[in-house]
């Protein structure tokens, strides 16, 4: 049985309500706006009154709805409208998306662009307009460093740049800026934290992804190695996974950039020795010789801006 056909009888007080309801909702502008668009008669609106009702009230609440809320949750770009057609009498209601709510996708459309793993939510209103705001007060040496790699987002001939520098002066934060600039233009990237990356591919490793997730980054348009150092360094991780990725995006001339805490001229002494104690200089020599080839080192140094941006 279908409870839409189901018609309850309104008693003499409930339908005076009703009428009184429907004589105020009818002096509305929003729903005389309402009846011109759809042709929709009084009775109707009388009729229906207490949907009416709830239809104005939910667009009352809608107009105090802001771009903040909808990022915390996108439900709330969407609400219940009122549609009549005047052909079959029929007062139907569908969902709709507030045009902020469009608004926030296109502007966001830029993140499809990110391959292995999604770019996390505070990053990704990274960019170099925001890094405008306060350049003024920061070190000739880091405003230089901001227009190195804006220069390198606008697509120049340097290919790649080594971040190094303590924890917390911004480094992951320029990585982002890159990429999110490039995502914008339409081009695939990637910013892949290195020791979180090698454990995705550890975890991938039984059911044979590990090779189409490596020739995913290999292929990216522009990709960040952030955190290089940090993982547990092993001859796998080592000469299969990061040279490999490295070699081929240094052959094919793909722009990346790495982030970490350890100079360049320290890295040589960091990978030769594995977590089980085995040292091999050659094979860590190959790899930071592809680093060196591929990127220019730029050291950051000052404050942590990490915490002030929290303040």
């Amino acid at each position: 049985m279908s409870f839409r056909k189901l018609v309850f009888e309104l008693n003499e007080e409930q339908l005076s309500a009703r009428n009184e309801l429907g004589k105020k909702l009818l002096e509305m502008e929003v729903i005389r706006k309402f009846q011109k668009t759809y042709s929709c008669p009084d009775e109707v609106i009388v009729e229906n009154a207490s949907r009416f009702k709830r239809w104005v009230q939910e667009l009352e609440k809608i107009k105090k709805i802001s771009e903040q809320d909808i990022e915390k949750d996108e439900m709330l770009g969407q609400y219940i409208d009122l549609v009549y057609d005047s052909d079959s009498n029929i007062l139907s209601e569908v969902v709709k998306r507030l045009p902020l709510f469009d608004e926030i996708q296109r502007r966001k459309q830029y993140l499809n662009q990110y391959r292995i793993v999604p770019i996390s939510e505070n990053l990704e209103q990274a960019t170099f307009e925001n890094l405008q705001v306060n350049l003024d007060k920061e070190s000739k040496k880091y405003q230089e460093l901001v227009k190195k790699l804006f220069a390198f987002s606008r697509e120049n001939d340097v290919l790649g740049y080594y971040l190094f520098g303590d924890i917390g002066v911004g480094k992951t934060f320029l990585g982002a800026c890159v990429t999110n600039e490039f995502a914008k233009k339409g081009k695939s990237v990637a910013l892949l934290h290195v020791p979180s990356f090698i454990n995705l591919l550890k975890d991938q490793f039984n059911n044979g992804s590990v090779e189409s997730i490596l020739r995913t980054v290999r292929y990216t348009e522009v990709l960040v190695l952030d955190d290089l150092g940090a993982e547990p360094i092993t001859p796998w991780s080592r000469d299969e996974i990061l040279l490999t990725i490295l070699n081929d995006r240094l052959e094919n001339k793909r722009k990346t950039i790495i982030t970490s805490n350890y100079p360049p001229e320290l890295l040589v002494d960091l990978y030769k020795v594995d977590s089980r104690g085995v040292s091999d200089t050659i094979r860590a020599r190959r790899l930071v010789d592809r680093i060196t080839a591929l990127t220019l080192p730029c050291e950051i140094s000052g404050k942590n801006r990490r915490i002030q941006q929290k303040r």
